[in-house]
């Protein structure tokens, strides 16, 4: 259920593996009262992808570790990011990341 405050703007979701665990890490869709509907386990390069108002989850790493980017789309021309924006995004975080973190750095 896309409910406030939730991310409402997110039509799809997705994930892309890239090091799967050992053991465990499987992810889960989950239906209103969490009992598992499904379960992938993941393999590098394997790509899961779900509507926004899934409940999903993943399950407890036994042993390893994982790596995994989170992916999302929108419908919505209003809630999406244009390209300056993104630019202006991505220099505001680097500038951050260029700023001393420890007194002693200064």
């Amino acid at each position: 259920t896309k409910e406030e405050p939730a991310y409402t703007h997110r039509d799809w979701s997705g994930l892309l593996y890239l090091q799967p665990p050992k053991k465990g890490g499987e992810f889960v869709i989950v239906d209103n009262d969490f009992s598992e509907l499904a379960s992938v386990t993941p393999n590098c390069g394997t790509v899961v992808g779900f509507t926004g108002g899934t409940y999903h989850g993943v399950k407890s790493i036994k042993r390893g570790k994982r790596v995994a980017i989170g992916l999302w789309f929108t419908h919505s021309i209003a809630n999406a990011m244009d390209m300056e924006s993104y630019q202006r995004r991505i220099e505001s975080v680097a500038i951050q990341e260029e700023q001393p973190q420890y007194k002693d750095e200064l």
